[in-house]
């Protein structure tokens, strides 16, 4: 299944989709210095509620549906900027950002090569300097073991390093990661780690658990 597949399910999901912003994100935008972020895979973009009165908040997803359905006190600031594309390819000019966020993305694209690259281009879409903070669901908790096991059963997996969470909205491929695997690959696309760990997000559901890296792009 092709990532047309993940952008179908996140359309059809975009009007009732309420992920919330981690406190993990806002941490790390108060945190860090300059006035342009990048949020890859942003939804909604409702980590710009936090960001656009300090500068400029650059919402990037492949659901234009999702971008479209920002709430209306961020659609109406000049400060937030959304464009539909995909991590693999940004469609952004070298060094424009001071910071970005890669909040619960990279596990959704399928193949390491293709994962490098959408790391490299967050590289260089970062001035020398600045830093991103990357999540992903960790593969390593029970709920998500059971589907996989299920997914191999129905030939929706690729083995027991990723699988097609299927629903009525639609399917979306997951990577199950471990955390040495992220590191290695933020490192491969010429990252520097900062800092690496677990982290678990606030509330119930699957993919509490998630691992984490801040990154910095050395130049």
């Amino acid at each position: 299944m092709p990532s047309e597949a993940t952008l179908e399910a996140y359309e059809k999901v975009a009007h009732g989709y309420r992920r919330k912003v981690w406190p993990i994100v806002t941490s790390f935008l108060e945190s860090v210095r300059g006035k342009v972020v990048i949020d890859i895979g942003c939804g909604k973009g409702l980590a710009g509620s936090f960001w656009v009165r300090r500068g400029v908040y650059v919402g990037i997803d492949l659901s234009p549906s999702m971008l479209f359905t920002a709430p209306e006190g961020l659609r109406g600031s000049p400060f937030f900027w959304a464009i539909a594309g995909e991590a693999e390819t940004l469609p952004l000019r070298d060094g424009v950002a001071d910071s970005a966020l890669m909040i619960a993305v990279l596990h959704h694209i399928r193949g390491r090569e293709e994962r490098v690259r959408a790391l490299r281009e967050v590289k260089r879409s970062l001035r020398r300097g600045g830093r991103v903070l990357i999540t992903v669901w960790s593969g390593l908790q029970y709920p998500i073991l059971l589907e996989v096991l299920k997914a191999v059963f129905k030939g929706l997996s690729d083995g027991f390093r990723g699988f097609w969470r299927c629903s009525k909205s639609g399917c979306r491929y997951y990577h199950l990661y471990t955390l040495r695997e992220l590191v290695n690959e933020v490192e491969e696309a010429g990252l520097e780690v900062l800092e690496a760990g677990t982290y678990v997000a606030p509330g119930k559901g699957r993919g509490r658990k998630n691992y984490f890296v801040v990154a910095l792009n050395p130049g």
